[in-house]
């Protein structure tokens, strides 16, 4: 693979990081009431499962348009993205998520599909000439850069992240608090 921008590696760091997040979550998951809706607001597997969605719905059919062109100078066109036209569509991207599927859903197993994806489009991008440094996913709407799009997918992957992270440690804090009384 061609030498990477600062800021591909960067990006790439970021991918890699948040494998390692979930990773971490598994661990500490089965202690939190993950399933809870406090005050009517998502769920830690809500947040979880936002995230799912946007792998599958959106990064996915890209990384699989990426296998397919193997010149690394051409655009990626990318047809099946369930209606979706511009990727902006999609960041704030789910702002709420079907909570049947959610009820039904196992956390650990979703978070072990969601670290064998991150682990699958790691390696897709680190392979060669899957990023190069002007890729274009071309949409319905229009030409977008491959960074650009990843790098949407990470801001959202965070702004879930730290939601479920504010999250766990208030659940901790008020678990903490109601053992003081006691």
């Amino acid at each position: 693979m061609g030498s990477l921008t600062v800021q591909q590696e960067n990006l790439l760091s970021d991918l890699s990081y948040f494998k390692e997040e979930l990773h971490a979550l598994k661990k500490i998951i089965p202690e939190v009431p993950y399933r809870d809706r406090p005050m009517g607001q998502d769920s830690i597997l809500d947040m979880i499962a936002k995230i799912g969605s946007v792998q599958t719905g959106f990064l996915e059919p890209i990384a699989v348009e990426i296998e397919k062109t193997k010149d690394a100078d051409s655009s990626i066109p990318v047809r099946n993205l369930h209606g979706i036209t511009h990727y902006a569509e999609y960041p704030g991207f789910p702002s709420s998520s079907d909570s049947e599927n959610n009820e039904s859903s196992d956390v650990n197993d979703l978070l072990e599909h969601l670290i064998q994806q991150r682990q699958q489009i790691l390696d897709l991008l680190t392979s060669q000439a899957a990023f190069p440094k002007n890729r274009k996913v071309i949409l319905q709407q229009g030409e977008w850069m491959l960074y650009d799009i990843l790098n949407e997918m990470i801001i959202f992957e965070r702004k879930q992240f730290k939601e479920v992270a504010d999250r766990v440690l208030t659940i901790e804090t008020d678990r903490l608090d109601k053992t003081d009384i006691m």
